[in-house]
């Protein structure tokens, strides 16, 4: 084997395990909120849907009782945001 097919069959290797390293199910209970849902993603990339029809995607840092801290926002990544949970309509998770 060469080592142009050595490396090339080395990095089909490693995203074939990354891809599936990043396959979570996702499981909701019937007594789930927003925040234990959002609660159980931190440390994850998700998209918020806001009440406004806005669009917000980013890393999960943290989620309180009223606000959500978000972090690495796509489109705007030196900033953070603080985002109402009660503005939140829609998560969106990626699940493969």
């Amino acid at each position: 084997m060469t080592r142009r097919a050595l490396v090339a069959s080395m990095l089909l290797v490693l995203i074939a395990c990354t891809a599936f390293a990043d396959d979570t199910k996702l499981k909701v209970g019937k007594d789930e909120t927003m925040k234990s849902v959002l609660t159980a993603q931190i440390g994850k990339r998700v998209t918020l849907k806001l009440e406004c029809s806005e669009e917000l995607t980013g890393i999960v840092r943290a989620v309180g009782d009223h606000t959500i801290h978000m972090g690495e926002l796509t489109g705007k990544e030196f900033f953070d945001a603080v985002v109402d949970l009660d503005r939140i309509t829609v998560v969106v998770i990626r699940v493969k």
